[in-house]
């Protein structure tokens, strides 16, 4: 991004691939609106599936488009699973001006980067041209799971819980904020008592979670309230004894 020269700038993916005559459409409606963020539209598929796609001519659908403020796009259209940088358009002088950047060396920084550059959009666009078919494959980020995956996400959890300071941020968009990082936050503790079979393993990750994340603070309802508490207070205990009560709801069903 340091280094682009264009009015837009667009990051696809390596193992994704680019559907024909979608890119034309999106850069034209960036360039008539010079909205911050344009919004596409992708379809997920294996790789036999996009082998197949690739075999034969493709018609976009009929163009539509939805504008909307910042604050809508944040509300309305992000979903804190799919915070997808390759699905768009981003304009360079919104991310110069904020200086917007990915946090490095991690996975999941896609996370953090997206809800600020929402957070900070004035205006963005949606539509439903066809830019990407996402790949399913078993080796992607959100499939393999080890303790290196698990310090990024907290650090990618970290890293969102601190757009809370921006300057400016509604109540609204604050409340979603939290609720967002709620929603990583169980994340991670579904994928402890799920991935990993040691209590020294899971008694690391609660306390790399505490470490890198000392201001995480739910409130919104008493479960929140009471998953706070005891990840704060007695995190080693509580993560064994889910992880135990898990191990016996399995046998029992």
């Amino acid at each position: 991004m340091s280094l682009a020269k264009g009015e837009y700038i667009m990051m696809p993916d390596s193992d994704d691939v680019l559907v024909g005559n979608s890119l034309k459409p999106l850069l034209a409606k960036a360039l008539e609106t010079k909205v911050d963020i344009v919004l596409a539209d992708f379809l997920s598929k294996t790789d036999e599936e996009i082998d197949a796609f690739c075999q034969k001519d493709f018609q976009q659908p009929q163009l539509q488009v939805k504008e909307g403020t910042g604050e809508q796009l944040f509300l309305k259209e992000l979903n804190p699973y799919h915070c997808y940088v390759w699905r768009t358009l981003y304009r360079r002088d919104f991310i110069v001006s904020n200086q917007l950047s990915f946090y490095p060396g991690i996975r999941y920084q896609d996370v953090p980067f997206t809800h600020e550059c929402y957070i900070r959009a004035k205006r963005y666009l949606k539509t439903n041209v066809i830019l990407n078919l996402y790949r399913i494959w078993p080796g992607s980020a959100t499939k393999a799971f080890k303790i290196d995956n698990s310090r990024n996400f907290i650090t990618a959890i970290a890293q969102t819980w601190k757009l809370r300071a921006i300057e400016g941020i509604s109540p609204r968009v604050l409340y979603k904020l939290e609720e967002d990082v709620y929603t990583s936050f169980r994340l991670i503790i579904y994928d402890t008592l799920s991935f990993y079979k040691k209590a020294s393993e899971r008694n690391y990750v609660m306390d790399y979670l505490n470490d890198t994340c000392p201001t995480l603070n739910f409130t919104h309802s008493f479960q929140q309230r009471l998953f706070t508490f005891l990840v704060k207070r007695m995190p080693h205990l509580f993560i064994n004894l889910y992880y135990y009560y898990r191990q016996l709801r399995r046998k029992v069903h």
